[in-house]
């Protein structure tokens, strides 16, 4: 929610020449939903449908009620398919504390099918029980040392 803070984000991903952030309003809006917490999106999706609900009934007889609430039930369909089917299915994110060596078997003796920068932002594709941990880092795919990862939570 920092201005400051967004333009060292940027900044960083900037020097660590990390994929560009996408534009357009599907990503601000994307990028805006990111900000606010769990609990905030869950008190807005509620309040969404409880609008649109109460304009619903209240407005049965009443077009422009009924067009509220219609109009307010369309945000709150986004929350809630967002909330439900696609925030659960994204892998959690994680980042690489020490140049990483992407393999293609979780051994330590193979050679790497690509390698990682401290920094870099990964997608954490399975546990991180074990000794190893399958990421993602841009089209590769791959196992690293679990010790070289700091998962965002």
């Amino acid at each position: 929610r920092d201005a400051e803070l967004a333009a060292n984000i940027d900044l960083v991903r900037a020097r660590l020449e990390s994929a560009p952030s996408e534009q357009g309003f599907g990503a601000e809006l994307a990028a805006l939903q990111q900000r606010a917490t769990i609990a905030e999106r869950q008190a807005l999706l509620a309040l969404c449908m409880l609008l649109a609900a109460l304009c619903l009934l209240a407005g049965w007889r009443r077009a422009g009620l009924r067009w509220v609430g219609a109009i307010v039930l369309i945000p709150g369909l986004w929350l809630a398919v967002s909330e439900v089917w696609l925030e659960p299915s994204r892998p959690p994110a994680a980042i690489a504390l020490t140049p990483l060596a992407i393999t293609s078997e979780p051994r330590a003796d193979l050679p790497a099918v690509a390698s990682v920068r401290p920094g870099v932002e990964l997608s954490v594709l399975g546990g991180t029980e074990g000794t190893f941990t399958r990421v993602r880092a841009g089209d590769r795919s791959g196992y690293v040392p679990t010790v070289g990862l700091a998962v965002i939570e």
